[in-house]
């Protein structure tokens, strides 16, 4: 949609994130205002650059004025704090809170065990004042102790530490050096830090912010998960426990998910996990447990503890803000990255209790025209959206024309809003909320249908295959009932009117119940996309719903039927040759399938015909164990494992030859050469004199003949000398097999003479 507005003078900007320091007093106050900036909203496309540009000291009163109509606080993704306010009002539990806000997750027990560390300042001095015993240790040495009421003090100067107490200095730059220091206490003992907050779980570290710097890194570490939660200042402890809950276990799967993917990540070389700031989630230590009703906070956190909200079983990053001014946005419009599980969804209980639901915000056209100076447009004539809202009505990647005395300027919603705020100032009653809000008084933006769908039953296999769905769609603007249409890889299938009963959905939305439907499709074999879709109110637009894939078939079957082996009787040798023959088919197919025989790591592909199969491959000898996989031929179904059977391959015993010599007095000679016509490996042969063995070495020397007649290479050659007493002797050669340790000698021949 486009929407127009036409001045006599100057345009209007959007603006940014909620001010964190009027989040923090309210939340610090437990008043029932939104728990400030969401978690996320600081390292998003909602915050506001660094650089402010003074406020405008005119006054909105002038007469050319502009207002913007908006609703919401915060980025608008997962889950709104005011929603779940309303939601828990309307007793509804946290789990159910938690899986409207973040879709198809699951709530499991994390076993997340390590220890979390929070940045919660930057400084030069860092004064601490505990209210009892502390340690105070320089790479992890104790180098001094404070007691109640004492003041410490910590500078850094160089390579160097200052360590005083009440001004006596216990430490000087001489004797610590490097490293970073710790303040280290029992728990439940409180640390006041000089600027920055109290704690009372970990311990306190100070680092430098990079090498030889003076400033400082205040850090506090080694917290439990559930230790850093009591500390999360997210939501005013007075509000509903369930909607607590809720809270409690989206900042934990937040911060598992943050410190897991930081810590794998390369690029992550910071000293600590998170940020106490917007940036990640506010944490505020001691002011948060011991604070106003701080301890149904911690309540919420113990009762909750361990338990995560994951998707395909990691924990999710669970974003949430303020308020969604009663529509949620997807994950891809706001950032970049689509999360299945953080979709657009019209809440209804947004607007509980709530004085962000809905805002106007009225600026005079010269303070407008002065804030989008930069843009050099001039004095502003027109502003007009053209197009690219999101689903929820957001602008945020949306086109906005700037036409002004001095031309034409395209600007993105964003930048719209980030001017406005900077030029605003941070008061809440100046800034747009979100970016959520459209111009004058027009219309509301149209906002598309939602819907969710399950498989009430699926047959994906046999000629009887088919799916049957049951869901529910509606379109937010209005409680009359819509069409739903399938389609199947693309191609319409069936379709239906969305009237049928859901009390449940009439809970959620307030739109009445007449919003369910059910459809049924055969399927024939193969991969089938089913999309559902959406008729939106009054334009009778498609909208794409929901998606699943659903892959039909079955997989093979078949076994091995026999298994042999065989060696040829020429030469040269050859390795044994294993044929597995047997029969495997697929009932998705009448073509071969392919078969993969594997045996002693080696593999084969086959493919049948009329079902069945037969291969050979060449196998070293012995035991083996040799096994079939039918390959499933749509690619949709698990393969089919034939079986595997035992088989003692073929193994040959060495062979060779000798000769026997008399060279010397007392002394003989076998000349000769062996091997195992299963390898190129050599053998090992030994001597026997009248069966004692007298002489063994490996069968290695070159024999060239050897080579060209049987295949296996030369070294196969020996010689084996020993020394005999005159008299009748018997000599004998043998051979132990190569590729059988154990196995036990072969005789190869053996000569009879008599020594003078």
């Amino acid at each position: 949609m486009r929407s127009t507005v036409t001045f006599a003078f100057v345009p209007h900007r959007p603006k940014s994130l909620v001010a964190t320091v009027a989040l923090c007093l309210l939340l610090l106050l437990g008043q029932a205002a939104p728990a400030g900036a969401a978690q996320g909203d600081g390292a998003s496309s909602d915050a506001m650059p660094t650089t402010r540009s003074a406020s405008s000291d005119l006054s909105p009163g002038d007469p050319a004025t502009i207002t913007f109509r908006g609703g919401g606080w915060g980025h608008g993704l997962g889950m709104s704090q005011y929603g779940a306010y309303g939601r828990a009002a309307a007793g509804k539990k946290h789990p159910a809170i938690l899986r409207f806000y973040y879709r198809e997750v699951r709530l499991t027990q994390s076993r997340y065990t390590g220890r979390v560390a929070v940045q919660v300042g930057t400084v030069s001095t860092a004064t601490f004042r505990p209210r009892g015993h502390v340690d105070l240790r320089l790479n992890n040495k104790v180098k001094g102790s404070a007691e109640a009421g004492q003041e410490v003090t910590v500078r850094r100067s160089g390579a160097g530490w200052s360590l005083k107490v009440d001004g006596v200095e216990r430490c000087g730059p001489g004797a610590c050096a490097g490293g970073s220091f710790a303040l280290t206490y029992g728990d439940g003992t409180v640390v006041e830090v000089g600027g920055v907050g109290a704690y009372d779980h970990g311990k306190i570290r100070l680092v430098p912010t990079s090498a030889g710097s003076s400033s400082l890194y205040v850090v506090v570490a080694s917290l439990t998960m559930d230790e850093y939660l009591y500390g999360l200042a997210e939501m005013p402890s007075s509000w509903p426990a369930e909607a607590l809950k809720a809270q409690a276990v989206a900042g934990r799967s937040f911060a598992q998910r943050t410190i897991e993917d930081r810590r794998a990540s390369p690029s992550w070389n910071l000293p600590f996990d998170v940020y106490a700031s917007t940036r990640d989630q506010v944490y505020a230590g001691r002011a948060k447990s011991a604070g106003y009703d701080g301890d149904r906070w911690v309540d919420a956190v113990d009762g909750t503890s361990h338990k995560i909200a994951t998707y395909d079983g990691r924990p999710i990053t669970a974003f949430y803000s303020s308020s969604h001014g009663g529509y949620s946005a997807n994950s891809e419009y706001v950032f970049t990255e689509m999360l299945p599980y953080i979709r657009a969804n019209p809440d209804p209980f947004d607007s509980y209790n709530n004085p962000f639901h809905e805002w106007t915000r009225t600026y005079s056209i010269a303070e407008l025209s002065q804030w989008l100076g930069r843009y050099g447009v001039g004095t502003i004539r027109s502003i007009e959206v053209l197009g690219g809202a999101g689903e929820s009505g957001r602008l945020n990647k949306a086109t906005v024309a700037l036409t002004g005395s001095s031309g034409t300027r395209h600007i993105t919603g964003n930048e719209l809003r980030w001017a406005i705020n900077e030029g605003a100032g941070s008061s809440l009653d100046r800034q747009l909320l979100s970016t959520k809000f459209r111009l004058g008084g027009g219309a509301a933006s149209d906002r598309p249908p939602v819907g969710n769908w399950k498989f009430r039953e699926k047959v994906d296999s046999g000629p009887n295959a088919r799916v049957t769905l049951q869901g529910w769609a509606l379109d937010p603007d209005t409680s009359r009932s819509i069409r739903v249409f399938l389609t199947d890889n693309g191609d319409w299938a069936v379709g239906t009117v969305a009237n049928d009963p859901r009390p449940g959905i009439a809970g959620e939305y307030g739109l009445g119940p007449n919003h369910g439907f059910e459809l049924s499709r055969a399927l024939s074999p193969g991969r089938h996309e089913l999309c559902l879709n959406a008729r939106n109110d009054p334009d009778d637009a498609a909208v794409e719903l929901r998606c699943r894939t659903v892959r039909v078939g079955t997989s093979p079957a078949g076994r091995i039927g026999s298994v042999r082996s065989r060696v040829a009787d020429t030469l040269p040798f050859t390795p044994a040759t294993v044929t597995v023959a047997g029969r495997a088919s697929d009932s998705d197919t009448d073509a071969g399938i392919d078969v993969v025989i594997a045996a002693n790591g080696l593999t084969v592909t086959t493919t049948t015909v009329d079902g069945r199969f037969s291969a050979g491959l060449l196998s070293p000898p012995g035991p083996s164990q040799i096994c079939a996989t039918a390959k499933d031929d749509s690619g949709l179904r698990p393969d089919r494992d034939l079986g595997c059977v035992d088989h003692d391959v073929v193994d040959r015993d060495p062979i060779g030859k000798f000769t026997l010599s008399l060279p010397g007095e007392q002394q003989a000679r076998a000349h000769g050469w062996a091997l195992d016509p299963d390898t190129t490996a050599p053998v090992r042969v030994q001597l026997q004199v009248n069966g004692v063995t007298v002489a063994s070495r490996v069968a290695d020397d070159a024999r060239p003949a050897i080579a060209s007649k049987y295949g296996l290479g030369p070294a196969h050659g020996f010689d084996l000398d020993t020394t005999v007493d005159p008299g009748r002797h018997q000599f004998c050669v043998l051979a132990r097999d190569a590729t059988a340790a154990n196995a036990p000698l072969v005789s190869l021949a053996c000569r009879t003479i008599t020594v003078a």
